[in-house]
């Protein structure tokens, strides 16, 4: 990040220390030369926010930003200083990054749920439209890689998909869909921003969540990024009859493709499910499949949900297999993508 720099622009007002730790902690984190300048438009604001905030301007790959260092001790609300960075984005024209001393754990959530990228000086950088997601207490290890989608951002990313109700929808619609509160479907939405599979724009007072290009071309930026659904699998034997189960694993490739599946019936379920059937009684753990009646893979999202409605379900399952040694089973799993996209 190289951010310009005036000489005759001296740094001053009652927030320098957290302006110059914000100058620390992203040089010394990004490995960069970071220079600050105050803002020489801020004429152009109301005086209650230039009270409220100290304005320092850069750019980040030659886009010019502002950071908003909040004066006091950032006890606004999430909602009423989001409003704020708006009105100043709006009347200067570049986007506006919230610069806190501190931040607690829901207004850290708040702002993330809203995709409002903010800076807390040593603990955490949140700017989700320029790929920057740094988590607290940082070191090395505390800079998340996005080298592979989490669960909840697959599912959505295949809901967007292939769900022909869902080509742009609100995030509370995704999130009431597919079984996840909102705090998790806004992380994972900004998940998706973050590699540029999906872009979100407010239209009103609504938010609305669409992928960010033709669908071919966002499958393919997605492919290094996609994970088995499965956390786990288990060798059983039933103690009662079972209820109705989706196939999984290699049966359910087979019953939506040619390959031959010889091997042990396979199902899948969501972890409830799961820990209800270990609580029932209803199943047993076995060692071998001479033992077993069936596999069971566990998901990370329920199977049940997604399997009637659009093909997020036939996604999951090349996902599971789209690496697979075996070059049948790779092709077979291949093939469950053919003429989606058409």
């Amino acid at each position: 990040m190289t951010l310009s720099n005036d000489p005759d622009a001296h740094m001053r007002g009652p927030n320098l220390p957290l302006a110059a730790s914000l100058h620390d902690y992203v040089q010394s984190v990004l490995k960069t030369d970071l220079q600050l300048r105050l803002l020489e438009d801020g004429e152009k604001l109301p005086l209650y926010l230039k009270q409220q905030f100290e304005l320092v301007q850069g750019s980040y790959a030659d886009r010019p930003l502002i950071f908003a260092v909040e004066q006091g001790v950032g006890s606004s609300a999430p909602s009423a200083l989001r409003k704020y960075l708006a009105q100043i984005e709006r009347l200067l024209g570049k986007p506006v990054i919230l610069v806190q001393s501190s931040m607690t754990g829901f207004q850290r959530a708040a702002h993330i749920e809203a995709g409002q990228p903010f800076i807390v000086p040593g603990k955490q950088l949140f700017m989700p439209q320029l790929g920057i997601v740094l988590t607290e207490r940082f070191s090395r290890k505390a800079i998340r890689q996005l080298d592979t989608l989490t669960p909840a951002a697959q599912l959505t990313l295949f809901t967007l998909l292939t769900g022909a109700d869902h080509q742009e929808a609100t995030p509370s619609q995704l999130a009431k869909g597919l079984g996840y509160t909102a705090m998790s479907m806004g992380r994972a939405i900004a998940e998706l921003a973050i590699l540029g599979l999906v872009e979100a724009k407010r239209q009103g007072r609504e938010k609305r969540v669409r992928l960010a290009g033709q669908k071919q071309e966002i499958w393919e930026n997605a492919q290094a990024f996609l994970v088995s659904p499965v956390r786990s699998s288990h060798l059983v034997r039933w103690l009662c009859p079972p209820p109705r189960l989706n196939l999984g694993g290699l049966s359910a490739l087979a019953a939506h493709s040619d390959l031959m599946d010889a091997g042990l019936q396979t199902f899948a379920i969501d972890g409830l499910h799961w820990a209800v059937f270990k609580s029932d009684g209803a199943v047993e753990s076995v060692a071998t499949d001479y033992e077993a009646h069936a596999q069971l893979d566990v998901w990370h999202y329920s199977p049940a949900r997604i399997e009637q409605e659009d093909h997020s379900f036939l996604l999951s399952i090349y996902a599971q297999f789209k690496d697979d040694p075996d070059e049948r089973v790779s092709l077979a799993a291949q093939s469950l993508t053919e003429g989606l996209w058409a």
